[in-house]
């Protein structure tokens, strides 16, 4: 006790004048507008949220109020530099959005999906004698290959298509239509050992990838021989046509994993640093033709003639103005002789 006045007193007094200076505070900060609001009125945008602070204890422990500091508001006398809630800036999305999509979707790029394990491999037998891969490349239409291996020991190639349908659909076509390679029809039927596609190749697919290569400002050095003799040491691969043509060169392979290899060994020579190595189109990937004509079977038959339904029948035994030598009688010379009187 000091001057009659305990400590517990002067703390109670401590705290009312903290109370006081803070709705001192908050009485200028509010703007007028603010001042006719009612705080229980339903039609208030913004509610109260609970205050945080400090409490204010006695030497006791008597709770005696819970006082917080003023905060700073924004005013309509703010600066200009502030930014609204509209602000681009302030978008989570971002300026890239696309209606209908959300932020996610919106960032990811959409690339095709391959399966992985499909029926997509079939084995075309009874074969020619000396079919090469370019002549059954000359005949697969109908979608893009992964794959050629040909078995020259028992005439047959197991072909396959990046996509399952379309191995069905060419299927489906060979069977209807039958299938014809160097003149001669062949049996097809479904592979025994189907192609595994795997996730690298997907997605170099995916990419744009090719079994076939396109060499773009082909230095005029390179010939078909030169390709040839580059790319030679790669297993597996055979190249079943080389052609220049406008300053490119297009090569045509049998793979495109072996396409893979010798893209890469190829940007890593001199003689083609000059060059644009690009992925060629897929000739097996035009369209299936929609109908195939037929060779006609009265093809080396005589044909018969018409017989014309208004014809006489009886016309054959017409011998009027003929002699029995079928010779006209108007035509037969004269056999008298005029006499003189």
């Amino acid at each position: 006790m000091k001057g009659g006045v305990t400590e517990d007193t002067l703390e109670v007094s401590h705290c009312l004048h903290g109370i006081q200076w803070q709705e001192d505070a908050q009485h200028h900060a509010t703007p007028p507008s603010e001042k006719v609001r009612d705080s229980s009125s339903p039609s208030e945008p913004y509610p109260r949220q609970p205050s945080s602070g400090t409490e204010c204890y006695s030497q006791s422990g008597q709770h005696l109020r819970k006082t917080t500091p003023p905060q700073s508001t924004n005013q309509d006398w703010a600066g200009t530099g502030a930014h609204e809630i509209s602000d681009p800036s302030c978008s989570p999305v971002g300026h890239n959005h696309h209606p209908g999509l959300n932020h996610e979707e919106a960032r990811v790029v959409l690339r095709p999906q391959y399966e992985r394990m499909a029926t997509r491999t079939v084995l075309i037998a009874n074969l020619a004698e000396g079919t090469t891969h370019a002549d059954i490349t000359a005949v697969v239409r109908g979608g893009q290959l992964l794959d050629i291996y040909l078995r020259s020991h028992d005439r047959s190639a197991q072909v396959s298509f990046l996509c399952g349908a379309d191995a069905r659909k060419f299927f489906d076509h060979a069977r209807r239509y039958d299938l014809y390679i160097k003149q001669k029809r062949v049996d097809i039927r479904w592979s025994d050992r189907q192609f595994t596609l795997t996730g690298y190749i997907a997605n170099k697919v995916a990419k744009g990838a090719t079994r076939n290569l396109v060499i773009r400002r082909c230095d005029h050095n390179v010939t078909e021989k030169v390709v040839r003799d580059d790319l030679e040491h790669i297993h597996n691969l055979v190249i079943t046509q080389v052609r220049f043509e406008g300053g490119s060169c297009y090569i045509s392979t049998n793979s495109v994993n072996n396409a893979l290899f010798a893209r890469t060994c190829m940007m890593s020579r001199a003689k083609y640093k000059g060059s644009k190595i690009d992925w060629g189109i897929d000739e097996c990937a035009q369209p299936l033709e929609e109908q195939r004509i037929r060779p006609s079977s009265t093809q080396g038959h005589p044909q018969k003639h018409a017989i014309n339904p208004m014809a006489n029948r009886f016309e054959l035994l017409n011998l009027d103005g003929e002699d029995d030598d079928g010779t006209a009688s108007d035509t037969h010379p004269r056999s008298s002789l005029d006499v003189g009187p």
